[in-house]
């Protein structure tokens, strides 16, 4: 369930994100019909990733506006880069090329919190997760090392000016749970 929900949830974002940059037909309510597990927190995801594109379109028509240009950004999701020199590679969730040279890279990282171990409770009041510690703080600097490779190659290899930003996007998704306490294909919260 684990890896299967961090590549769903990651599907998620691919297919919305698509969606609002004009690359996709496929609507958020069909994607929503195929992603139901996701039920009320599909909402969350929707305008997640809908803010994700008009953030990119805002630092494209600041560029625009400084070169009086009217160009748009290029998004891409799920885009493969290799790094001949380091022999090296890996797949960047969310870039955007934009049309001075420079990029912007995002990376979603998903996590399942232990509840009542690793610091994860459930609010009996109102049913949602409450963090009491950093669940991707442990893997900062495995993150921060992906990040920093993907900008290497990007500059290397693509011929990518600079990267204006880069960004990892938490995501924690916890379930529902059976009555012997096993996990269930249902979300019972969902925090970005």
């Amino acid at each position: 369930l684990r890896q299967n929900s961090g590549n769903r949830v990651h599907k998620v974002m691919e297919e919305l994100v698509n969606y609002y940059a004009g690359v996709s037909k496929k609507s958020p309510a069909a994607i929503e019909r195929e992603f139901t597990e996701y039920g009320k927190f599909f909402k969350k995801l929707n305008a997640y990733a809908k803010k994700l594109v008009n953030d990119i379109n805002t630092i494209q028509s600041e560029i625009n506006r400084k070169n009086k240009t009217k160009d748009k950004a290029k998004i891409r999701t799920e885009l493969t880069v290799i790094n001949k020199a380091s022999n090296s590679g890996g797949t960047v969730d969310l870039i955007a090329f934009f049309s001075d040279g420079s990029a912007a890279i995002y990376d979603y990282k998903s996590k399942i919190p232990r509840v009542d171990k690793a610091g994860a409770r459930i609010d009996k009041n109102t049913g949602k997760v409450i963090l009491e510690k950093d669940l991707w703080l442990g893997s900062a600097e495995m993150y921060n090392l992906q990040i920093g490779q993907y900008k290497k190659t990007l500059k290397d290899q693509y011929g990518v000016t600079q990267v204006r930003r880069s960004r990892v996007l938490p995501i924690m998704i916890d379930f529902q749970r059976d009555s012997n306490g096993m996990p269930m294909n249902i979300v019972r919260d969902l925090q970005l």
